[in-house]
C-alpha cells in the first residue's frame, strides 16, 4: 500500500508505467504461498471457502453517525474545493446529490452555505426527515438514469461512489448534465471499478482481490447465495468510463484522474494469469474522480 494514493491523469501520465515500477516494492500477503497454492487446485466452491478463512472478510465502514458525518464532511469539503480550484464560480444555492442514501452530505452543504438541497436516490428507505438537514429539502425517489427535474435547473451536483453501480451510466452522465445549469459543475469520486481489486464489492464476502478474475460467475454465485454474484454492480470496465468521459458532448472535463492505492497489488505479483487477460490499468485504478463543468452555450 503507498503512503498515499498516487492520482494519475491517463492523458497525461501512464498507469500501467507507474504499476510497473511500484511492483517490485510490493509486500507480499503474509499467507501467499497457502493462497497460490489454492488457487493451483481445482476452483470449487470448497476452495473459495477455504480462501475466506485464509483472507478473512472485510470490515468495510462503520455506519455509525459519527463515522458518516466526519466522511461526508472530509467529502463535500473536498468536492467544493476542488470545483472551485477548476471548475471556476461555485454556487451550491441549489445542490442535486445523486445517489444520497441518509442524505448525510446535505449538512456539511449547509455549513457551506447551501440553500437548498435535492437528494435523489432509487431506494428510499434511509431518507431522513427534512427538518434534520440545516436547508430546504427534497428527496427524489428515482433512478440517475432519469431524473425527474427540469433543465438547466441545478448550480452543483455531487455524487460519491454510485456510478459503479449504474447500469446504464452513460445515460445518467447525460441526465446530470441535462438538469445543470449552464456554468454548473458536476463532481463525482466513484469506485472500484469492476475489475480492479475489489471491484466486485463483496468485500464483506471474502476479503479475496480479483476474484471476480479467479473464479467462475456459477462459483461466485453459490458462495453468496445469490443468482448474479455482482448484481449491484455494473461490471463497466476502466476502459468504458475513460470513453465516456473523455467523449461526452457538451461537458468541459475540468479534472480526471485515477487513483491507485497499491492494496492488494501482491496479488497481481502472485497471480501472472490476471495480467495475460487485464491491462494493469483494468487491475489496479480503484478509483476515479472528475470535475465537469456544463458548456455556457447550453441554454
Amino acid at each position: 500500500m503507498f503512503e498515499k494514493p498516487k492520482k494519475i491523469d491517463p492523458r497525461k501520465n501512464s498507469v500501467s508505467d507507474f504499476v510497473n515500477r511500484s511492483l517490485p516494492n510490493v509486500a507480499s500477503h503474509p499467507n501467499q504461498e497457502q493462497i497460490v497454492k489454492l488457487l493451483s487446485k481445482d476452483r470449487t466452491l470448497r476452495n473459495l471457502a477455504e480462501l475466506k478463512d485464509i483472507v478473512d472478510v472485510g470490515s468495510g465502514l462503520g455506519y455509525s453517525a459519527d463515522v458518516l458525518a466526519q466522511r461526508a464532511h472530509r467529502r463535500v469539503s473536498t468536492a467544493v474545493n476542488l470545483s472551485m480550484k477548476f471548475g471556476g464560480t461555485l454556487k451550491i444555492d441549489r445542490v442535486l446529490d445523486v445517489g444520497c442514501a441518509r442524505a448525510e452530505n446535505a449538512v456539511p452543504l449547509a455549513d457551506l452555505g447551501g440553500k437548498e438541497y435535492l437528494g435523489l436516490d432509487i431506494n428510499s428507505d434511509y431518507f431522513p426527515e427534512n427538518s434534520k438537514l440545516g436547508m430546504t429539502s427534497e428527496f427524489l425517489h428515482a433512478s440517475a438514469e432519469k431524473i425527474p427535474l427540469e433543465d438547466n435547473s441545478i448550480d452543483f451536483a455531487i455524487s460519491f461512489n454510485v456510478f459503479e453501480h449504474i447500469p446504464d451510466v452513460k445515460l445518467a452522465l447525460s441526465e446530470v448534465v441535462r438538469v445543470l445549469k449552464p456554468g454548473g459543475i458536476f463532481y463525482t469520486k466513484f469506485g472500484p471499478p469492476f475489475n480492479a481489486a475489489m471491484g466486485p464489492h463483496l468485500n464483506r464476502k471474502i476479503n479475496m482481490p480479483y476474484i471476480q478474475h479467479l473464479f467462475t460467475d456459477s462459483v461466485v454465485s453459490e458462495f453468496v447465495s445469490r443468482k448474479d454474484p455482482y448484481m449491484t454492480v455494473n461490471r463497466h470496465p476502466l476502459s468504458y468510463y475513460r470513453t465516456m468521459f473523455f467523449s461526452q458532448e457538451h461537458i468541459n472535463l475540468k479534472v480526471y484522474r485515477e487513483y491507485l492505492t497499491g492494496f492488494d497489488y501482491w496479488a497481481i505479483n502472485a497471480m501472472p494469469e490476471l495480467t495475460e487477460t487485464y491491462s494493469l490499468d483494468e487491475l489496479a485504478v480503484s478509483a476515479i474522480e472528475c470535475v465537469i463543468v456544463k458548456d455556457t452555450a447550453m441554454m
